[in-house]
């Protein structure tokens, strides 16, 4: 039975010896679906960007001019580092590094 559970995957409690874990799985296929779903929203993107969404009875206003493609690229880097799991542990030993040890107890308000 999960502790959690999310789109992307699930959290299951294991234990080894005396310790007990957090151990998160990934649900299968998960980048290939990635891969299906990203190449539709780059088409979508790349039409966006080829018409004047911000003209006359057009869906957006002036504010919201931007290169659509490059925001699709942002939201694929984005989401692929959502599913990397190694380096998701990489930023777990950084934080516990940088704040193991704080370098101070108290803060005077």
């Amino acid at each position: 039975e999960p502790l959690a559970a999310a789109s992307l995957g699930q959290v299951h409690v294991a234990t080894k010896g005396d310790k007990t874990f957090a151990v998160k799985v990934q649900r299968q296929f998960l980048r290939e679906l990635f891969d299906v779903d990203l190449g539709q929203l780059r088409r979508l993107a790349g039409f966006a960007d080829a018409v004047d969404l911000t003209s006359e009875g057009g869906i957006m206003d002036k504010n919201t001019q931007r290169s659509w493609v490059s925001v699709y690229y942002e939201m694929k880097r984005l989401l692929y580092e959502e599913i990397d799991y190694l380096k998701e542990i990489q930023n777990c030993d950084r934080f516990r590094t940088n704040f193991d040890k704080p370098k101070f107890s108290h803060i005077r308000a």
